[in-house]
C-alpha cells in the first residue's frame, strides 16, 4: 500500500498545483504473474479473451485503491476501465487494431469531460 500512497501523494500535489490529472494504472507487484499462474493451473492453453478478463482484475484492484486513496486526501477521483467512460451505445469507443494491441481512435462522452 506504500506505493499506492506515494502515487496518490504525487497526484494530489500535481492537482494542488492547478493541473488536471489522468492516471493510467497497472496491476500491483506480482499480481499479473500470480493471475497467470492461476490461469495455467486450470488451463494449459487459456483463451486470449479470458486471459484479458483475468488480468484486468489486477488493474481494476489498483485503480479502485488509488481512487480511494485520492478521495481520502480530498482529491475527487473516479476509476474507469478502458470501456467505462464511453460505455453506452450512444458513445462508442473506436479502436485501431486487435483487442490486445488496440489504440483508441476516438471517444466522446460527457462522463470524461465532467470528471
Amino acid at each position: 500500500m506504500e506505493r499506492i500512497g506515494a502515487v496518490a501523494g504525487r497526484v494530489a500535489a500535481t492537482k494542488a498545483a492547478g493541473r488536471d490529472v489522468v492516471v493510467v494504472v497497472s496491476a500491483m507487484g506480482d499480481t499479473t504473474d500470480e493471475l497467470l499462474a492461476l490461469a495455467r493451473k486450470v488451463s494449459a492453453n487459456p483463451s486470449r479473451r479470458e486471459l484479458d478478463m483475468l488480468l484486468s482484475a489486477g488493474e481494476r484492484i489498483a485503480m479502485a485503491l488509488l481512487s480511494m486513496a485520492l478521495n481520502e486526501r480530498g482529491v475527487p477521483a473516479v476509476s474507469f476501465t478502458g470501456r467505462s467512460p464511453g460505455s453506452s451505445p450512444a458513445t462508442p469507443t473506436r479502436t485501431r487494431g486487435s483487442s490486445r494491441c488496440a489504440r483508441s481512435a476516438s471517444r466522446t462522452s460527457s462522463r470524461t469531460a465532467a470528471s
